[in-house]
């Protein structure tokens, strides 16, 4: 009986063993969504984003235009310029509807995974990216971003079935159960 006990507690660590998120299937995971790219909305007929677009220069660098507009809430519209079209990026519907146009700010690279956290049917992960291929229009975010900048992030995973997944509804008590 102890040779049949001792097989079945190997086969039961060896199952729980291979049945776990490695970081190497995390990382490859993560990389379907990678690399990313980084956009800013701009609000075309919002008085503040007109005056961004001024300060930040892209007016006298040929990137926009401002044009009269007679709307409700503004006398100006912000109008790309063909200097513009290879950062302009596909924006929903319902945001054209709002006179919003997602311009390309830079692009997240993955690196690695830097430390994963498991439990029995749930896994944080944190991972690492690069910033790169920044755009003039970096300068519109608020933070700073830095060409070849390293950054860290967390990814949420769910055991389904026998697979893992990533969960994009994980918050700060993920693992507590």
């Amino acid at each position: 009986m102890k040779p049949l006990a001792t097989i079945c507690i190997f086969a039961s660590i060896f199952y729980s063993c291979s049945n776990g998120l490695s970081k190497s299937d995390a990382l490859n995971i993560i990389a379907k969504d990678y690399p990313k790219e980084i956009y800013y909305q701009v609000f075309t007929l919002d008085p503040n984003h007109v005056k961004k677009m001024q300060d930040a220069g892209f007016v006298s660098e040929g990137f926009v235009r401002i044009e009269p507009y007679n709307g409700a809430f503004t006398n100006n519209k912000i109008v790309f310029t063909t200097k513009s079209q290879n950062l302009l990026l596909p924006t929903p519907d319902k945001e054209q509807e709002r006179q919003i146009q997602r311009v390309k700010t830079a692009e997240h690279h993955l690196l690695e995974v830097t430390d994963l956290q498991l439990s029995e049917d749930k896994a944080m992960v944190e991972y690492s990216y690069q910033v790169r291929n920044l755009t003039p229009y970096s300068k519109l975010y608020k933070k700073k971003l830095v060409e070849n900048e390293h950054r860290k992030t967390k990814a949420y995973f769910i055991k389904d079935g026998n697979n893992w997944r990533l969960d994009r509804t994980g918050g700060l008590e993920y693992l507590v159960e």
